[in-house]
């Protein structure tokens, strides 16, 4: 269904233009991604889809252009920000996590496969109020 999609951007995500152009970012029918590559085939696709500017912080220009683009109010990724790899840093030390709980408890969620739901609303508790105070 999405084949050829790719081909008729009008920009490439990983050298965008200074502006925002017309119609950015590219979108795709959710429906169709999905009856593309279903959520639970793991085969990797030969293409991705993705419509939204990657800048290079490192990259001469680029955080100038994703500023712009912050202006426009319009979605971008930008990678390699000095600061960001800083916090990469310190997460990906396996006891961080660990000091900065404590001793305190806290609950987690666990699912057995790719159906994790975020939230559940409690069995016996009524959630919101009707319009009468109900």
């Amino acid at each position: 269904l999405l084949d050829g999609l790719a081909d008729t951007m009008d920009y490439d995500i990983h050298n965008c233009p200074d502006t925002p152009p017309e119609g950015y970012p590219m979108a795709w029918n959710l429906l169709n991604v999905l009856e593309d590559w279903p959520p639970d085939d793991p085969q990797p696709r030969p293409h991705t889809y993705q419509g939204i500017c990657r800048f290079d912080y490192s990259k001469p220009g680029d955080v100038q252009r994703a500023q712009r683009y912050r202006k426009a109010e319009v979605p971008f990724v930008i990678r390699d920000d000095p600061e960001v790899l800083a916090t990469v840093e310190r997460w990906n030390h396996g006891d961080y996590l660990e000091q900065l709980l404590t001793t305190v408890k806290h609950r987690t969620e666990y699912s057995p496969d790719n159906h994790f739901m975020y939230w559940n609303a409690p069995h016996n508790k009524k959630i919101g109020r009707h319009m009468d105070g109900h």
